[in-house]
């Protein structure tokens, strides 16, 4: 699905000015499971600290330079032509009208439903998103990140994602997308963190890795949770899977011969997951989010 892209360059006084917090995710004992509630999106400072920050943009084509008020100086490489800005507008002006459920890219014809792949969540998005550019698997080329930050139960923050979109070829591909009923956090390092419903009695969770090279989160682990009612009573019967397509294919998913393994052994491999996910350090922790309007 090929589209160009119509690059433009990004006026100075709107410069990408990312700080980034290294701040490393609590573990929670299990992905929290869906609330109905869309996380609320707060713009963070760029800097690490509560002190303000000075931008100024360098004539060089390479890089933006931040200066502090304490005298030191980070230099963060991003690019000062933003490759996304037609992605961006097409996504701005499908959240004003709101005609559509999902945004697929700038110039998708629509008509053609069954292959038009993943789309971004529209009708959630309320009258604004936030935005940053970052290189997930550090080969030079970045990718759009939608989305924000949140705090939990527990006054814990954490990065919510509503979607990720890379370069291909001379067009985009959304690569994963998030929204209420099907959660996508970013825990660092390239892991994200994936809580689903499937419906009242069916319930997925799901660890993933960026892949780069095919412009895909990867599969490190799934959790197929199915309950059953015995005698008046809840049973949860929990199935372990290494591929999304194993997983969704299984129906039902406890006993079917595509599972890694089942009941405690599967809680504890998928705890394993969560464990790795959680142990890294989240680069997007309070960094600043460009914040687009769609009223």
């Amino acid at each position: 699905m090929k589209r160009s892209i119509a690059v433009k360059a990004l006026s100075a006084g709107l410069c990408v000015a990312m700080g980034m917090s290294l701040a490393a995710c609590s573990t929670p004992a299990k992905p929290a499971k869906d609330s109905g509630n869309e996380p609320t999106m707060e713009a963070k400072p760029a800097a690490t600290s509560e002190i303000e920050t000075e931008t100024t943009v360098q004539t060089t084509e390479s890089e933006i330079t931040t200066t502090t008020t304490e005298e030191t100086t980070t230099e963060t490489t991003l690019p000062l032509v933003n490759p996304y800005e037609e992605f961006i507008s097409g996504y701005q002006d499908a959240i004003k009208n709101k005609s559509d459920t999902w945004y697929y890219g700038p110039g998708v014809d629509t008509s053609d439903y069954m292959n038009l792949g993943q789309g971004l969540i529209v009708n959630e998005m309320g009258d604004k998103f936030g935005y940053t550019l970052y290189d997930y698997d550090k080969d030079g080329v970045y990718e759009l990140v939608i989305g924000g930050e949140y705090l939990d139960g527990n006054s814990e923050k954490h990065v919510y994602i509503r979607g990720i979109v890379a370069l291909d070829g001379d067009g985009y591909k959304i690569v994963a997308a998030g929204w209420t009923r099907s959660s996508l956090d970013y825990a660092g390092g390239g892991y994200f963190i994936h809580s689903g419903s499937g419906g009242a009695a069916l319930h997925y969770d799901a660890v993933y890795k960026y892949d780069g090279v095919n412009k895909e989160l990867a599969t490190v682990g799934m959790l197929v949770t199915e309950y059953d009612h015995i005698d008046g009573a809840v049973a949860a019967n929990y199935s372990y899977f290494d591929s999304d397509e194993a997983a969704y294919s299984a129906f039902p998913a406890y006993g079917n011969e595509n599972a890694v393994c089942f009941d405690e052994e599967a809680e504890a491999k998928f705890d394993e997951d969560l464990k790795t996910a959680n142990s890294q350090t989240n680069e997007l922790l309070g960094i600043n989010w460009i914040v687009v309007e769609c009223v």
